[in-house]
């Protein structure tokens, strides 16, 4: 008897508890999974805005390569006169080096790309904006539905 008595005092004062307006839209925007996806969608767009913007600097590649012969060769060109005597031979070969490729005219293909990316980031942020005042303007809808009708 004296548990039941405790848990219906329990559970009044849990269905009395209230919550406002602007706690429900401040646990809606954190832990709305459509939110998160927006803010996810608006990062790898800026991301990829920046990628575009980066190659119009052109690129540069590095690469380097070994490679060991059981005995010594000769491992650049010989030239006339040959003395055998002075020719110097190596055992292990190392090519070092860096690239760098810059287009110098692509019809303004890569400044379209910057254009674009610019605008579809945009376009990804007013999206951002909208999915967050569309639930807001859910949230505000219940709940104005359901303080007025139990009045």
């Amino acid at each position: 008897m004296k548990n039941t008595i405790w848990l219906i005092t329990l559970l009044f004062f849990q269905l009395s508890y209230g919550i406002s307006l602007q706690e429900i839209i401040k646990t809606a925007k954190e832990n709305s999974p459509l939110i998160k996806q927006k803010k996810i969608e608006v990062q790898i767009q800026k991301s990829e805005s920046r990628a575009a913007n980066a190659k119009r600097f052109g690129q540069v590649d590095t690469f380097a390569t070994f490679t060991r012969y059981e005995d010594k060769r000769i491992l650049y060109p010989i030239s006339p006169p040959v003395n055998i005597h002075n020719l110097v031979g190596a055992q292990n070969q190392f090519i070092i080096g860096m690239s760098y490729n810059l287009p110098l005219f692509t019809g303004f293909e890569l400044e379209r790309k910057v254009e674009i990316s610019k605008i579809s980031e945009k376009i990804k942020e007013i999206e951002y904006t909208l999915t967050l005042q569309q639930l807001i303007f859910n949230i505000k809808s219940i709940y104005f539905q359901i303080r007025y009708s139990v009045q």
